[in-house]
């Protein structure tokens, strides 16, 4: 069985402008090694370098300042990936009105549309989830915001919560989110794996293994070349291969790949 992939991946805070805080140098190097944290898969760690100055930012600037609402989102999206589903959902709750008076398009409330989508989800109220995306799709549709960034990762957010249990219905949403990501971001963006893993695993859901291997193919190239062969990305992404190659019927490059994978 294919691994499914998660859509939210590894959650990055922005970058704040120095100026607008007190102790800028602090939180600017908190800031820096709360991603290098997020981007090793750190959650933990990453949630706390910014859980530090987060009091301090909100004295200085108030909590309905972009730069205070930013950390919050963030910390949040972290509280969500280290299984704190209800702080979370708890957190954001609190600084709604600020986050949803921005446009759809907009990159926070882009973060804290699709963390409620995932927690929604994860509590089994996947109908709610569902109506969540939609909803904000219209709403980015409305705004003019259909060659946007938002768009095509609300339309990632949705296909693979659908790839599972309708695959049939996620694959439009996977296909123009992969396709738009790819051409605006290259092949080696993370976004854009997880697009293309989602499509294969729909595929894949549906018996088009055919379809699903040169998408997975073309996957496991991009993540050995930007993450490296022992990155669990890109392991995930091979044992995926390996799966797809033995429903093709290709056993013994399937073999030789499993069995490079368990050696390893």
């Amino acid at each position: 069985r294919l691994v499914r992939p998660s859509p939210s991946g590894s959650p990055l805070p922005p970058s704040l402008p120095e100026e607008r805080a007190r102790d800028p140098l602090r939180l600017f190097a908190e800031q820096l090694l709360a991603r290098q944290a997020a981007q090793r898969g750190a959650v933990a760690v990453a949630r706390q370098h910014l859980a530090d100055p987060a009091p301090r930012v909100v004295h200085a600037l108030g909590p309905a300042h972009e730069d205070a609402l930013a950390i919050e989102i963030y910390l949040a999206a972290l509280e969500a990936r280290t299984g704190q589903a209800d702080t979370a959902a708890a957190r954001l709750a609190a600084v709604e009105p600020a986050w949803r008076a921005r446009a759809p398009t907009d990159p926070l409330r882009m973060v804290a549309e699709n963390r409620l989508a995932s927690i929604d989800d994860e509590r089994g109220a996947s109908t709610q989830a569902e109506r969540r995306l939609r909803d904000v799709l219209e709403a980015t549709l409305r705004a003019g915001g259909a060659d946007s960034f938002a768009h095509a990762r609300y339309m990632l957010e949705l296909g693979a919560k659908l790839a599972g249990t309708r695959p049939m219905d996620a694959l439009p949403a996977l296909r123009r989110s992969t396709l738009w990501l790819d051409a605006a971001l290259g092949p080696r963006n993370p976004y854009v794996g997880v697009a293309r893993e989602s499509l294969a695993y729909a595929q894949a859901a549906l018996g088009r293994y055919d379809d699903a291997l040169p998408v997975q193919r073309a996957l496991v190239a991009a993540y050995v070349e930007r993450f490296g062969v022992d990155d669990s990305r890109t392991v995930t992404a091979r044992h995926n291969l390996g799966r797809l190659l033995f429903e093709v019927g290709r056993v013994d490059e399937a073999s030789a790949l499993l069995a490079d994978l368990i050696r390893a």
